[in-house]
């Protein structure tokens, strides 16, 4: 698998159940965490503006959780969807909220899939494993053009 995931969450026992899952798929090495908005925006820029002549890969997926500090999930679809060269990178929010209004202003700014993150570990295991297996194994999306 050639997938890169970039993988967005700020919580530090959330994030380390998530990476052990991702290993525990064989995809640890196609994962990248990062911890809040800033990191992902400097990876994002790396893209079209390499600093070193060599442009950062484009993501095969972005999994997002919505209250990242620096940046906020919501901020952070918006630039996504606005810029072209990123807009076709699909984004899940896998979030901790069961708001209906969070839901809908996610798609609203861009998300394909909102993913409810459960605190239950089996459910919360479910989840990341569904994400991945759909959008790194079945999903397709365009060339960047």
């Amino acid at each position: 698998m050639d997938n890169l995931v970039l993988y967005l969450e700020d919580v530090v026992s959330d994030a380390q159940l998530a990476m052990a899952e991702f290993r525990r798929m064989g995809m640890g090495k196609h994962v990248v965490h990062m911890r809040d908005g800033a990191e992902l925006l400097t990876y994002l820029h790396g893209i079209d503006n390499p600093p070193r002549g060599k442009p950062n890969a484009v993501p095969s997926l972005v999994i997002l959780d919505l209250g990242l500090p620096e940046v906020h999930g919501m901020q952070l679809l918006n630039i996504l969807r606005s810029r072209r060269s990123l807009r076709k990178i699909p984004v899940v929010v896998f979030s901790g909220s069961e708001d209906p209004s969070v839901v809908a202003a996610a798609y609203e700014a861009g998300a394909c899939s909102f993913v409810w993150k459960s605190g239950d570990l089996a459910e919360f295991r479910k989840a990341l494993y569904g994400i991945v297996e759909y959008w790194t194994q079945f999903n397709r999306v365009p060339a960047n053009n």
